[in-house]
């Protein structure tokens, strides 16, 4: 027998204070040793990895805390099973939703815009998947189970 229970996890949200650069964003102004003279295009420059090293990258300086989000999870657990255990962790997609709804991303950010890694009972980074720049840290705070709403039979 399983039965449906859901969870809310409470995170503390921290914005990040970032320095540096993507790839995308090289030029001879900030130094980059990976711009060179355009083969092309006399005169011009390009961002040419290939020919020399990029250095390109983001380090977060300081973080501040700026509120905290709630993160509902559904998880289906099977008490029959000698080894279960209770556990929920938060999809990808339910942590974008409760940043979006807290007014911390924008409505039209999706689960694949945003790369979600650690652990969802410690400490989150999310960043940016199209180019890695940090956007948050989220710290777990707490974690309310809320009781058996029903059971539900499983078929194998």
């Amino acid at each position: 027998m399983s039965f449906n229970q859901k969870s809310t996890i409470t995170y503390t949200v921290w914005n990040l204070d970032v320095w540096g650069h993507g790839p995308d964003e090289c030029e001879d102004s900030l130094g980059c040793p990976c711009m060179a003279d355009d083969p092309d295009h006399e005169g011009q420059r390009i961002h040419d990895p290939d020919a020399h090293e990029c250095d390109a990258g983001y380090d977060v300086n300081d973080r501040c805390r700026v509120g905290t989000v709630e993160v509902q999870t559904d998880e289906t657990v099977n008490y029959t099973h000698p080894t279960a255990s209770v556990g929920w962790y938060p999809s990808d997609g339910a942590i974008v939703r409760a940043l979006i709804d807290a007014g911390y991303l924008k409505d039209a950010c999706t689960a694949s815009d945003v790369d979600i890694d650690g652990e969802s009972d410690g400490l989150l980074m999310l960043d940016e998947s199209q180019d890695g720049r940090p956007l948050f840290q989220l710290e777990y705070k707490s974690e309310t189970a809320v009781d058996v709403q029903h059971a539900v039979t499983v078929s194998p």
